[in-house]
């Protein structure tokens, strides 16, 4: 119903011993590169389980790297994205009775681009998306750079801050790492709550948990605002990213 294109090509397969659930690979015969569709279907036929019920399943049997973090299969409701996929020469797949579709191959920028970026200026795009890499490398590299200086090389700061530093870091009783790794445990759990609870009680939560994790736990002398600052800059960062499973 999204475009009238007679190259586009629909392929059904049926996947699941006991349940068979049915799976569509949609592609555009003319731009898809030679072999993905059929090493696709080959995966795709090889899979052996006795239930298929949500696309993540697939998404399992089609990585070629289980160990990475990294996503290596979009998966998205917008179906304009997947529109937008096959005219690129990829390949979507969708899964019965389930809305999540799957787009493969996955690249990092098709993760952090959003349908959004096409309804405004190309150069406000364009800043938009270099702000999203941007965040990407403060979310991962920001609290690593803290404490690798912090506990190794402080006399690259300004004498200011790192007499300022060492008056934080002196009244705190762990060390950086541990600290870190506190403080990122701390994160996780509070947003997994804020996430899990209904509308009405999330606002609350949140900013109880606010108060506890940068005012309370800074007073306790567990940690030093120094470091709440920076898993906080870490965090904002991460909310950027328009992929979930990247950031």
């Amino acid at each position: 119903r999204r475009t009238a294109d007679p190259n586009v090509k629909i392929k059904f397969l049926y996947v699941g011993i006991r349940t068979k659930t049915q799976l569509a690979i949609v592609y555009v015969s003319n731009l898809v590169k030679d072999g993905l569709v059929e090493e696709l279907e080959q995966r795709l036929q090889s899979i052996s389980t006795d239930k298929l019920v949500v696309s993540h399943t697939v998404e399992e049997f089609l990585i070629e790297h289980p160990w990475s973090p990294f996503p290596q299969v979009l998966s998205t409701e917008r179906p304009e994205k997947i529109i937008a996929a096959i005219y690129e020469g990829r390949v979507g797949i969708l899964v019965d009775n389930t809305p999540y579709s799957l787009t493969v191959p996955c690249t990092i920028s098709l993760l952090m681009q959003g349908t959004e970026d096409y309804s405004i200026h190309p150069f406000a795009a364009s800043l938009v998306r270099f702000t999203r890499y941007l965040s990407a490398l403060i979310a991962v590299f920001l609290p690593s750079i803290y404490i690798a200086v912090v506990s190794f090389h402080p006399g690259i700061l300004p004498t200011t801050l790192a007499i300022t530093v060492a008056q934080l870091r002196a009244s705190t009783p762990f060390p950086s790492l541990l600290e870190a790794f506190l403080m990122e445990g701390l994160l996780e759990i509070f947003q997994e709550a804020v996430v899990r609870l209904p509308n009405k009680l999330s606002g609350a939560a949140a900013v109880v948990g606010a108060l506890v994790i940068g005012t309370t736990v800074v007073q306790a002398g567990l940690m030093n605002p120094l470091l709440v600052v920076i898993m906080a800059t870490t965090a904002i960062a991460s909310y950027s990213m328009i992929s979930y499973n990247l950031s």
